[in-house]
């Protein structure tokens, strides 16, 4: 959530504490830019962080995972199409940020399988 941006990475990055944020990729969830402004507002709590504020914070430290595509309950969706979630977002935030991870509270052996091969 675009909140991450004002509650927590000031804080982390002033203090030098890592911080690691899991990005859903689909256009639903990440757009380029951001319609709201810099400064913090409610509707913050409702909005994704946008690939050029992502940009911003990995540039000042901040860790960036993969998520999924459209924050699809991974065992509770078919193998194949987790599959196509983990690559396609991995993909999305090659394409923006560079290499990235997994989350790691992936549920079940046969996800975790998945996530590997990709």
């Amino acid at each position: 959530m675009r909140n991450f941006l004002f509650s927590c990475c000031a804080s982390a990055t002033k203090r030098g504490v890592p911080a690691t944020s899991f990005i859903v990729t689909g256009e639903s969830f990440t757009q380029e830019d951001s319609k709201l402004n810099g400064n913090w507002s409610p509707e913050d709590d409702a909005a994704y962080l946008s690939w050029s504020e992502v940009r911003q914070l990995a540039d000042q430290g901040l860790d960036f995972g993969s998520h999924t595509c459209t924050h699809a309950a991974l065992p509770d969706i078919p193998p194949a199409q987790a599959r196509t979630e983990l690559q396609e977002s991995l993909d999305a935030l090659g394409t923006y940020l560079g290499p990235q991870d997994f989350p790691c509270h992936i549920l079940t052996e046969e996800l975790r399988k998945e996530s590997v091969d990709c």
